[in-house]
């Protein structure tokens, strides 16, 4: 090493020394001040830096997820549109005049007659302004075309050379929707067209006496969201399947491009320049293959973030300076005796509320301490009161629930026992009355809220067994339980609103005989009791509105309620269901017994 290298050193660290000994000869309040200065300084920036680029995120969050919004409202209004389509379809098939065309056997091809099927289908679709033809292919006869306000003519009359027909067929009277007709139809003009197609089935025997298709503008599709994206400014592209461009936007787009690259961002769109204007850009699938996509451009995003950026800067600098002075003249109090007590009561953040035992010399700290012992005492016996408190509110909120449900159970049975009464079949009366008397000598269980598993199935066979008599037998019930699970404690009334459920939203829709099976097993500490039906089942919407707490679902809301509440957790009931193929209720709680409940009490 060179001389020079070292007296250049040693005068870097003679400064360093200096300066520290400089700093630490300042006064503490002088010292605190410049600490805080130089953290303003660096926390300033960083916080500059920081905030620029976490709102950027937070504002392309809020929009993705205005765009998410929006997507959902414009893919809920054309659900809405398509079931109003459907539903005027429904009464075309309904409608006498066009039933009678279809079912027969090709006596209907006078002129005549074919023209009141024609002026029967325009009445119905006399307020459909977006309805463009519709088409009658009857198994036997003459195919029947009816223009609404343009006419496209089929290809073949011959309706199994289209593309679409075994779907169609397969779908067994739902209907399929295609673009243009896939193909089938010439086209009456540039006007492009949705075709709603679906099997003409017989009412009664609910065979196809041919096919029904219904065509519509795509310009209602545009109709029924143009409002909603009018605020942002807002395009929205749709596209099938086959990216057959159903609504256009402004701007065009390479549709399966822009599609994969939204899969494979992770945020779920994409930014793109599109006529030198950035857009966001993302997409959602509909229940009908439909890709909806949304543009939204970037100009509204990146003001509203410069104009959060300044005010928020603004804030910080404000509020740095105004702590800065402040701390610099607060900081002379800072003393050693303060800095004990802040040190014993963070062990209050650990949940250690326990009071301070610090010496204290001066009357200031002597009283901070008195007081702050006081307030741990006093929050002691409050957290105790709490408990307590929380414990009746549940009780009391446990018998409200209970109380509301019994007057709905009783309704029901009533209503059962006059329906018998009304049609003069005295012995089922009876039979049921004294089934209602033997259920309510079970639930009554001397005012207990709780009963043994044992009586609440004994009371459910005695709910059955009214319900046998009411509806004729039009279900079979099978009953299994665990011999071990006999003495264990369920709140009482539990097990009948699902049964009840299980027959009038389950197997009476269904029009024939059904099943329903209940078991009740012992699960480790859990007892699991299933409640299975083979009536039509339900949707996965109807099932979240079940446990969100659906008003039309009072006796299993109030189930579920009353099970969340005694038991203090959320997963009590599983709703397991296929439409067509029925519904099992899971019922998990845990395996409690008299004893148990008695140390609890």
């Amino acid at each position: 090493m060179s001389w020079g290298c070292m007296g250049e050193g040693m005068e870097k660290g003679t400064i360093l020394t200096r300066l520290r000994a400089f700093f630490f000869n300042l006064s503490i309040t002088s010292q605190i001040a410049i600490y805080c200065f130089l953290l303003f300084a660096a926390t300033f920036f960083l916080s500059s830096m920081l905030n620029q680029r976490i709102y950027q995120n937070i504002s392309m969050d809020q929009a993705s997820s205005t765009v998410s919004q929006t997507l959902y409202l414009v893919d809920e209004n054309i659900q809405n549109v398509i079931n109003s389509i459907n539903e005027t379809t429904r009464t075309i098939v309904s409608n006498e005049e066009v039933r009678a065309y279809m079912q027969s056997d090709g006596n209907w091809g006078s002129v005549g007659r074919r023209t009141e099927v024609r002026n029967a289908i325009r009445n119905i679709l006399d307020n459909m302004s977006y309805a463009t033809s519709v088409h009658l292919f009857p198994n036997e006869g003459q195919p029947l075309d009816i223009g609404i306000r343009m006419i496209n003519n089929s290809i073949s009359n011959n309706i199994t050379d289209a593309s679409w027909f075994d779907e169609v067929n397969a779908r067994k009277g739902d209907y399929y929707l295609t673009y243009n007709g896939g193909g089938f139809f010439e086209r009456a003009s540039k006007h492009n067209f949705i075709s709603m197609i679906r099997l003409f089935n017989d009412i009664d025997t609910q065979q196809s006496n041919g096919v029904q298709i219904t065509n519509f503008s795509t310009d209602v599709i545009q109709t029924a969201f143009q409002d909603l994206v009018k605020e942002y400014g807002m395009q929205v592209m749709i596209s099938d399947a086959d990216q057959n461009v159903i609504v256009s936007a402004k701007e065009s787009l390479d549709i399966g491009q822009v599609l994969a690259d939204i899969a494979a961002s992770e945020s779920g769109y994409v930014i793109q320049n599109i006529g030198g204007v950035d857009y966001m850009i993302s997409e959602r699938r509909n229940a009908y293959d439909w890709d909806i996509i949304a543009l939204m451009p970037m100009s509204g995003i990146t003001s509203e973030l410069f104009r959060f950026s300044f005010i928020t800067l603004a804030f910080i600098l404000i509020n740095g300076l105004l702590m800065f002075f402040g701390v610099s003249f607060f900081s002379r109090l800072v003393t050693q005796p303060i800095d004990q007590l802040v040190t014993t009561m963070e062990r209050a953040k650990e949940g250690q509320l326990t009071p301070v035992t610090m010496k204290s010399g001066n009357r200031e700290i002597a009283s901070l301490k008195e007081g702050y012992n006081v307030m741990v005492d006093e929050i002691n016996v409050l957290f105790d009161r709490v408990v307590d408190e929380q414990e009746q509110i549940r009780k009391s909120e446990l018998k409200l629930l209970h109380s509301q449900i019994k007057p709905h159970f009783l309704y029901n049975t009533f209503d059962a026992i006059s329906s018998l009464a009304l049609m003069n079949k005295n012995k089922e009366v009876y039979e049921a009355i004294l089934a209602l008397g033997s259920l309510y000598r079970t639930t009554l269980s001397k005012g207990n809220e709780v009963i043994r598993i044992a009586e609440e199935i004994e009371a459910v066979k005695n709910y059955i067994k009214i319900l046998k008599i009411r509806y004729d037998n039009i279900f079979t019930a099978d009953i299994e339980m665990d011999p071990r699970v006999r003495d264990m404690l369920i709140p009482k009334l539990t097990l009948q609103p699902i049964v009840e459920n299980a027959l009038y939203h389950g197997i009476k829709p269904k029009g024939e005989k059904g099943r329903i099976r209940i078991s009740a097993v012992l699960d480790g500490t859990d007892i699991c009791i299933r409640i299975e039906d083979d009536g039509v089942g339900m949707s996965a919407e109807k099932v979240d509105k079940v446990m969100a707490g659906d008003p039309l679902s009072f006796g299993v809301r109030g189930t579920i309620e009353r099970l969340r509440i005694y038991y203090m957790r959320i997963d009590v009931m599983r709703i397991e269901t296929e439409i067509g193929k029925g519904t099992t209720v899971s019922i998990t709680i845990p395996a409690v017994t008299e004893e148990i409940q008695h140390d609890k009490e």
